[in-house]
Formats: C-alpha cells, structure tokens, sequence
C-alpha cells in the first residue's frame, strides 16, 4: 500500500479542451487470463496486513485531480435551483436490522484510511467489503467468514503467477452480486504503473466458497494507474471505469467490458475492451438491479456530471455515454457520446475540492469527494421505460455546506431520449450532508444514504427516501439515523471514499446501506479507527408487537402479529433466521410448545398484504427469548458479603391488586403480584464484605407497554440503573458507583401498568444473588434476569 500522494490545487488549472464528441472509435482488445481457483473463503482466516514493530497508520493511494477545475468565480448567492432546505414531513420505517461491519481494528497493527466501504446483498447473504478486507455475513448480521485479505484468497491457490495480487493489498475494493447468474465479484486494485486489478469470481452463489481468479494489468501502452475503479454488472458484460493517472499527470478515464460470461464459467481466456476518454474523470458504469433485464442487445451506460463552473461549452446536467459491445467482431463494437442531460443548477466548487466538511470538537475537516459522482450508478427496466439513479455532492448554500444532489433519469422505450425525471439537493438545515449514495426499488421508490456532519456533531450514518407517487423533486420521508457517532476522525481528511446502496434481490424492496463511523473509544497510539454499519430498511407494512413475549422450554406458547399500513388478508412468513424447535409461524401466530436451546432466536418476519407492491409488504426482526421453567444456578444461602436489614420485600407505595409480595424460598412457584398502580416494593441491604461486591439481580417481566424500573440506592440518593418499556430485559448492567462496605443501599422495582408479573423470587436472600467472578476496582455489576408472563416462571440465557 502507497502513502496518499497530497494533491490539492492551490491555483485553478487552466481549462482543458471540452469533451463534447471526441469520443474513441476503436477498442483496444486483448485477453485476461485464468490464474488460479481459491479455496473456500470460510476457510480463509483473519491476520495482520504486515507484522510491524512500530505502529503505522497509512491512507490508501488517492490522485484524486479532476482534470477539469473550476474557474468561475464563486457567486456570492446560493446557486442550486433545486435545494430542499426543509424535512421530509411523511413517516420512513426504521432500519429492519442494523450492525456492525467490519472496522479498523480488524486491520491489525497497520491502521489504512480510508475504509471505501461498499457492499452487496444477495438471497441469503450479504457481503462488505473495506480496506483491505472482506467478510461476509447472514442477512441477521452474523458473522459467516472471518474479516480476510483479498490477497489472502489468491494466495490460497496454488497456481502460479498472481504476485501482484497475493502480495498486495492496495484498496479501493468493490464487491457485487452479480443476480442474473447468482454469482459473486470481489476485487481490489494493486498500486503500480502499470496497475493490476484483481477480480476474484464465486464459482457458486455462496459467497463462502471457492472463487476464480483473474490477474488484469491495466493494457494501456502508457503504463497507467487506474485509480478509484468501478465495476457494475451487466447481461453481456462485466464493465469497469477507472481514472487513469501517468506517474505526474492525469491521462484518461479507462473504460473495459470484460466478457462476463467466460469470466463466469471460469473460462483460461477472457476477452476485453478497452475504450480512453481524455478531459472526463469520475465516469461510472450502470448497475442493474431487478428481474427485468435490459431490452435485448442493449448498450450498457456510463455517467458522470457536468457543471458549467468548468468553462465555456459545460453544462450544469449529467454527461451521458453508450457502449455496445461485441466481442465476437470488435470492429463493430459502438461508442457513444449522448451528451448532457441539463440539470437545474447546482454549484460543485465546494471548498475548490479541498477538505471542508467541519466535525465536532476538532479543526480536522473532511473531504466531500465533491469532483466524484458516487458509487452507485443504479440501472432499472420498467418495461415502458428505463431508469437510471445516480447522486454527487454538491455545495448547497454558496458557502461550502455540502448537500446531496440525487437524480433520476428516464428514457421512454424503445427509442425515447433519456431526460431527468427527479432531482433535489437534500440539504434542510445547517449540517453538511455527503458520501450519499442513492438506489431504487421495483415501485420506482428512492432512497439515499450519507454521512452528516457540522461544528456541533459527530458524523452520523442516515438515509431518507420518497415514494414514486409523493411530490417531485423532494425525499419526503424520513430523516432516519442509521447511527451516530460518538467522537470525529482527527489525523486525516480522508472519509468515504465511497458508500455503498443497494437493493435485496430477494423482494426488490429491501435497501441495504454500509458507511464508516467513529465511537468514542480509540485504540491507543491510533487516531484513524473508523467503525462501518450495515442496516436494512423498505418502505411497507407494520408489523407488532414491537417485541414478543418470552418463551419457555415444555410450556405452550402462544403470541399473536398484526400488520397495520395496508390492506388485507394478511399472510406471516419467516424471512431469516429460525425459531425455536417446536415453534411455528401459523396464519399470524407464533405458536407450539419450544423445545431447544435457552438463548436467543433472532428472526425476521415478513408480512405481505393484499396490494404486491413494496408498500403492501413489510418487515421486523425479533430477537425471539427462549429459557427453562426452573433453572438453579444461583446462590440459595445467605449472601457472601451481605447482610439483609429487612427480612423481606416491603410495598413501599401502590395497591396491589389480587396477591401481595411475600418472603418465601426458592420454588418453582415464587410469589406474583397482578395489576398494580404506581406500585414500588423495595428491600435494604448493607455490603459487608468491602469495596467492589458485585450483585445479580433476578426476576420480573413486564408486558408491553408498561414500565419497569430497578434502581439501587444510597444515603447520599439513589441511582437509577436501567429503566425499560415493556417485555424486555438488560444484562450486565453497571453502577456507576463504587460500592463502600458499611454503607445502606436499597434496591428497589418500581412498575405501572395493569398488565404485568413482577416474579419476587423468595426472600432478598434468595432475590439478590452474587455475581460470579472478580469485580474491577469501584465498580458493582448488576445482571437482570427476565421472567415470563407465565407465573412461577425464571427466563434464564
């Protein structure tokens, strides 16, 4: 990996030569060859980038100099004629699942920066690829490969040759799913004059297994470094765009198709094309999602934007291209200019390109990668139509706030004109929004990801969306945050450079989004240690509860879904994931008697309704709690360290209503209280035992809705622990206190509601438990173990 070559104009270049027809009229063509089978990635494990002595941290290679800059004078008005500078006002669903991907810290002692974070889903699984690694998850989140090199799944070949690319990995990583086959392409360029690109091919649709390997020198005569690479998917070809740097200059824009399926079928020889557009930078190849496929023989689409601070003969709009491939007879392969798409006017020059974007608590500012247009290109046949979805930052007020332009682009079939259909730059308030990137579902309904930053907060991950039949030229739903962050990157610009939108294949409903993050822990001697996330969210029907109640092993269970947001009849199906043994989703209701392991059973429901669109489908994951009716593994004798200053638990306030709460011993059947109004029971205890005494605390479920509340408390005033609504428990949960021997505590519950258990399980002496293990200095660990609704019964995981 090469340390960032810093190149920043400080003077406006002078204007190169507009583009407008200049377009190449022969293919260079060549073959790629074979170089070797992989193992399966699932047996790929995690290592260090390079064992080193001393720390590093180290950015990834970045010429990122449009070849074309700005000259125009920044007005001192806002330019953008199409900036949405207020909320969305309709409601957008919440993210289905949301985890965390791959991080810096998996990158061992040789920090890289940025993480270009990208991903790809498929039916069962979905892929993130980072600098410099690749791991594959379950649409649950889980984990299903180790976090490896690339180089390390071209080393685990035996074939000969690949150097390059077991030796090396440089960055710029980009993974797809590849739906008309159900394959898979991971790849990642190698730094050099000239540069290979190393594209690795599943030989399956399990991105686990074993992958074909292709080494590709970059064939230019000139020996050129293609930087920033894109690849998409499309029915003839596999097609990557590159910028094209000599060792001092920028060259070219670097077009290829590489016959997709020899590369497929794991052919010794690939054919490819290679097109030169001089005086263009950032072009991207069209993705297709869907089960349409293009009309048949269609050209495959290239974009990039205009804007008219570039000089005379631009154009604030989308620069459009076409290239039809032939493999068989080069010579008849076709490439086309199709000019600009005019736009409504949007300003690029944010910060002359220079980093700007402003974070909390630190001077250190961000790129906004503004000279981009960003990842993806997304390319959707309607049948009467085609579409094409695409997004670039832009400067939003004429004061350097980045804001998000996103453009839908139609062209009637068969032989209408592309114009552009949708467009708005999202910026409605004072944060900078950036590094979005922006996709479409079957129903034509948008929605975008970015980053979003300012003075006064960290950068968060959030998306926003608008159905095709909302008002134009807007998102209108939303704005839903992802996650944010709890501190700023300092020490580096660099951030993004990409991010990654795409849609599930399985329903053409579901987007998926992974972007970079910080929290608030960093690794000491390391500034840079970014975090990514990776959530799913869709438009369409609610699903409830919002939790399920517990279930336990030998009794009968029985909870019932609702949908709400659309028409009926309504039909249940697991999605993801698996219930317990001896449960099943049957017409709304999860139902049986369970009979398998004590834990959790995270499951995605789906619903559909009457209506097949995506708004007339919906999702929610549950993490479905499964425990045992009796489960003795805590302390049934008087507590080491403790002593009891009242011989049971004392209602404090409230009217019970049926049962009163009583001292007992531990038996399957301990006491329960019904209904109650503002109840609160509470017990006192003395630690005896020193500093440091740490304590489980056992039993109560509350349903839906209600509220349950544990707190401890001192002489000095009490400390509220955790507080929750409704049905759910929390594990290991910290005071943050130091427990002093000699000193009163009281633990109390406190509950509201008319529909609840409170489980006292016996006396404190057998409700208050030692927690097992060392405690750290000044610090008492408390655990919450869950009930059931079921009276007499303990949930334990």
């Amino acid at each position: 990996m090469q340390p960032r070559v810093f190149v920043y104009l400080l003077l406006l270049c002078l204007l190169l030569p507009t583009f407008a027809g200049a377009v190449p009229n022969k293919p260079i063509v060549g073959k790629i060859k074979l170089h070797g089978r992989s193992k399966a990635l699932r047996s790929i494990h995690s290592r260090s980038i390079e064992e080193r002595s001393v720390l590093q941290e180290r950015e990834v290679e970045n010429v990122f100099v449009r070849p074309i800059q700005p000259i125009n004078i920044k007005p001192s008005f806002p330019v953008d004629t199409a900036v949405q500078n207020s909320f969305p006002q309709l409601p957008m669903a919440a993210p289905i699942v949301s985890f965390d991907g791959m991080g810096n810290t998996d990158n061992g002692s040789a920090r890289v920066t940025p993480p270009d974070t990208n991903g790809d889903v498929g039916p069962n699984h979905y892929v993130q690829m980072v600098n410099t690694r690749i791991q594959v998850f379950n649409k649950m989140g889980i984990p299903l490969t180790e976090p490896a090199l690339l180089s390390d799944l071209f080393k685990s070949s035996s074939d000969p040759g690949m150097d390059a690319c077991k030796d090396n990995d440089d960055g710029d990583p980009i993974v797809l799913y590849d739906p008309i086959a159900d394959r898979w392409l991971l790849s990642q360029f190698v730094y050099g004059f000239p540069s290979h690109e190393c594209i690795a091919i599943s030989q399956t649709g399990d991105p686990t297994g074993a992958y074909f390997l292709y080494d590709f020198l970059n064939p230019d005569p000139l020996k050129l470094f293609g930087d920033y690479p894109k690849l998409a998917v499309w029915p003839d070809a596999y097609y990557l765009t590159v910028n094209s740097f000599a060792p001092l200059n920028f060259d070219s824009v670097g077009i290829f198709a590489l016959n997709r399926m020899q590369m497929i079928n794991g052919s010794n020889s690939v054919d490819f094309q290679y097109f030169k557009l001089p005086n263009q930078f950032g072009v991207l190849p069209a993705d297709l999602d869907g089960s349409s496929l293009p009309p048949a023989g269609a050209p495959e689409y290239f974009a990039t934007y205009d804007a008219d601070e570039f000089g005379a003969g631009h154009q604030d709009g989308i620069q459009l291209f076409s290239l039809q491939i032939d493999f068989a007879t080069p010579a008849n392969t076709q490439f086309v200019d199709m000019g600009v798409i005019p736009s409504a006017a949007f300003d690029p020059n944010l910060c002359a390109f220079a980093p700007c974007i402003r974070q909390k608590g630190t001077t250190q500012k961000l790129d906004s990668l503004a000279q981009m247009t960003m990842q993806r290109l997304q390319y959707r046949n309607f049948g009467t139509y085609e579409a094409l979805v695409v997004s670039h930052t832009v400067d939003a007020n004429g004061s350097d706030q980045a804001g998000v332009r996103y453009y839908e682009l139609r062209r009637a079939l068969p032989a209408g004109a592309f114009f552009i259909n949708e467009q708005a730059t999202f910026s409605p308030d004072s944060d900078s929004r950036w590094m979005g990137s922006a996709a479409m579902d079957k129903d034509g309904d948008i929605a975008i990801g970015y980053s979003v930053s300012s003075s006064t907060s960290y950068p968060a991950i959030r998306y926003a969306a608008r159905l095709s039949t909302d008002p134009p030229d807007q998102l209108t739903r939303g704005e839903i945050t992802i996650s944010d962050s709890s501190s700023s990157q300092i020490g580096s610009s660099r951030w993004g450079d990409y991010s990654s939108l795409v849609v599930d294949p399985k329903d053409d409903c579901t987007f998926w989004y992974t972007t970079e993050y910080y929290s608030g822990l960093r690794v000491p001697f390391f500034n840079i240690d970014w975090k990514t996330r990776i959530a799913s969210f869709r438009f369409g029907l609610s699903v409830s509860p919002s939790e399920l109640p517990f279930a336990i092993n030998g009794r009968p269970y029985h909870s019932l879904l609702n949908a709400s947001g659309g028409d009926g009849p309504f039909t249940f199906e697991i999605a993801a994931g698996k219930l317990p043994n001896g449960l099943h989703l049957i017409d709304g209701a999860i139902t049986g008697t369970p009979n398998d392991i004590n834990g959790f059973f995270p499951v995605i429901v789906h619903v559909k309704g009457s209506d097949s669109s995506c708004t007339g489908s919906g999702d929610r994951k549950y993490n479905f709690r499964l425990g045992c009716i009796y489960c003795d593994d805590f302390e049934s004798s008087a507590l080491s360290g403790w002593s009891i200053l009242r011989p049971s638990w004392t209602v404090v306030n409230g009217t019970l209503q049926g049962k009163t709460i009583r001292k007992a011993t531990i038996i399957a059947n301990p006491a329960f209280a019904i209904g109650c109004s503002l109840c609160t029971i509470e017990t006192d205890m003395k630690s005896t035992g020193g500093t440091g005494n740490r304590l489980w605390v056992l039993g109560w479920y509350a349903s839906r809705g209600n509220t349950i509340e544990l707190m401890m408390k001192q002489e000095s005033g009490r400390w509220i622990l955790k507080q929750r609504i409704g049905g759910i428990v929390v594990r290991k949960v910290a005071v943050p206190k130091q427990i002093i021997a000699g000193q009163n505590y009281h633990v109390t519950l406190s509950f509201d509601g008319n529909d609840f258990t409170v489980l006292i399980d016996g006396s404190p002496l057998l409700t208050m438990t030692k927690f097992p293990g060392s405690s750290p200095a000044g610090t008492v660990g408390f655990q919450v173990r869950g009930t059931t609704g079921t009276f007499g019964s303990i949930l334990v995981y």
